[in-house]
C-alpha cells in the first residue's frame, strides 16, 4: 500500500492552524484599509507612516556598516552543505566540483544533493559525480514541498554543527568556509547569510540587471543590521547554526 499522500493528523492540525492565521492577517489589513475609507479623519495615520518609513530610510542611508572580525581558523566544526536541486543538469556539476574543492578538512564536510524530481539528465549527472567524489550523498525523492520539502526531507540524517544551504547554480571560492566558519565562535551568531553576486553579470542586460539587484539587497541588509534592524536569509549562501 503506497503512503505518498498520506498525511498525519498532526500536518492536517498544522495545516488548519496556518490557513486560520493568514485568513486573521487578510482579515485585519482589510478591517484598517475599510476603516481608512470609513474615517477620512484617520488619514493622517497614512502621514504618521510614511513620515516613520523616511525617518527609518534616512537612519538606514547614514548608518555606518558594523564590521565582524573571524576569529581563530583552529575552530574548525563539522559542516553539513546541502543543495536541492531540480533540473539542474547545467550547472550542478560545477557546484560540486567547487565544494570539493574548498579548503577545509574532508572529515568535517558533510556534503548532500537532494535530487527532487529531477527529469532532465540530474540524476545520470549525479551518478557520475558519486564516482569521482565517493563522499557526495545524493538523496532522491518525489518532489513534494518545494525547496523546504527537498531540506527537511535530510536534515535529519545530517551531521554538521554548521549548516550551509546553496542553490544548485551557485559557486564557493576555496576559502569560504575559512573566511565565515570561525564567526560562529561568538554563541550570539545563529546564522550568516553571505553576498551573493552574478558571475556572468557581463553576459547581458539582465545579468547586469540582476548583479545590480544583488547590489540593493546587499547594501540594505547591511544598512538595517547597522540600525539594529532585522537582516533575512535569502535560502541561498546562508548557515545556520544547529
Amino acid at each position: 500500500m503506497g503512503i505518498s499522500n498520506y498525511r498525519s493528523s498532526n500536518d492536517i492540525s498544522v495545516d488548519r492552524d496556518r490557513r486560520f492565521k493568514a485568513t486573521l492577517v487578510v482579515l485585519l489589513v482589510w478591517g484598517m484599509v475599510s476603516l481608512l475609507h470609513w474615517r477620512s479623519d484617520l488619514q493622517w495615520l497614512i502621514v504618521g507612516l510614511t513620515a516613520l518609513l523616511s525617518v527609518q530610510t534616512v537612519r538606514m542611508l547614514m548608518a555606518k556598516p558594523i564590521s565582524v572580525a573571524s576569529e581563530d581558523i583552529a575552530y574548525l566544526p563539522t559542516v553539513s552543505i546541502l543543495v536541492p536541486a531540480k533540473n539542474e543538469s547545467a550547472v550542478l556539476a560545477d557546484l560540486v566540483h567547487s565544494l570539493f574543492q574548498l579548503n577545509y578538512p574532508s572529515d568535517r564536510l558533510d556534503i548532500w544533493i537532494i535530487d527532487d524530481g529531477s527529469t532532465d539528465a540530474t540524476p545520470q549527472i549525479l551518478s557520475k559525480l558519486q564516482t569521482q567524489f565517493p563522499t557526495l550523498q545524493v538523496h532522491r525523492r518525489a518532489s513534494k514541498g518545494g525547496k523546504a520539502g527537498a531540506l527537511n526531507a535530510v536534515f535529519a540524517s545530517t551531521q554538521g554543527e554548521i549548516v550551509l544551504i546553496c542553490d544548485a547554480d551557485a559557486l564557493v571560492p576555496a576559502n569560504f568556509l575559512g573566511e565565515i566558519v570561525p564567526l560562529f565562535q561568538d554563541r550570539a551568531i545563529g546564522a550568516v547569510q553571505v553576498r551573493k553576486s552574478i558571475s556572468n553579470a557581463d553576459t547581458n542586460f539582465l545579468t547586469r540587471c540582476q548583479q545590480m539587484e544583488m547590489s540593493c539587497d546587499c547594501f540594505l541588509q547591511i544598512h538595517r543590521i547597522a540600525v539594529a534592524g532585522m537582516s533575512e536569509l535569502r535560502g541561498n549562501g546562508m548557515l545556520v547554526r544547529r
